[in-house]
């Protein structure tokens, strides 16, 4: 039961353009920089201080599928759901670098900053039923279909 325990949340906005795509095997992926910001006591000036962190996040598979859907861009912010892990790389010299990491299994949007067209009205289909969109506007009928 230890991976239970490995679970954060965090929300912030994207700090540059997400990067997606498929790996050599073909797993889609999906990642992006999350700045969170959050408050901590100073206790020499006797305040509140807000700081920035800043978290590295990476979505496979399905998650990264809907990542992808979604069209997020800089400046969106995100809530984000997933496990703790390192990622240690070795560059050409031999020097290491560890940053952490969150395996991203849960996400939602919170607000979308980027201009993106919206689907057309006219091209949706419909059962007709309920608060839907149709062809000729918004259905008021509020009776199921059985």
């Amino acid at each position: 039961m230890a991976s239970d325990l490995n679970e954060v949340r965090v929300e912030g906005g994207i700090t540059q353009e997400p990067t997606s795509g498929y790996s050599e095997g073909g797993a889609p992926y999906w990642r992006a920089n999350i700045a969170s910001e959050g408050t901590r006591y100073d206790a020499q000036a006797r305040t509140s201080v807000t700081h920035t962190t800043f978290v590295y996040a990476t979505a496979w598979g399905y998650p990264a599928e809907q990542l992808m859907e979604a069209n997020l861009s800089k400046g969106d912010k995100i809530r984000v759901e997933g496990s703790i892990a390192n990622r240690v790389k070795e560059d050409a010299s031999g020097t290491k670098e560890t940053k952490t990491h969150i395996d991203i299994k849960l996400f939602h949007v919170l607000r979308q900053r980027s201009s993106k067209p919206t689907p057309a009205v006219n091209n949706v289909q419909s059962t007709g039923w309920g608060n839907e969109p149709t062809a000729g506007g918004w259905s008021n009928d509020k009776e199921p279909p059985f």
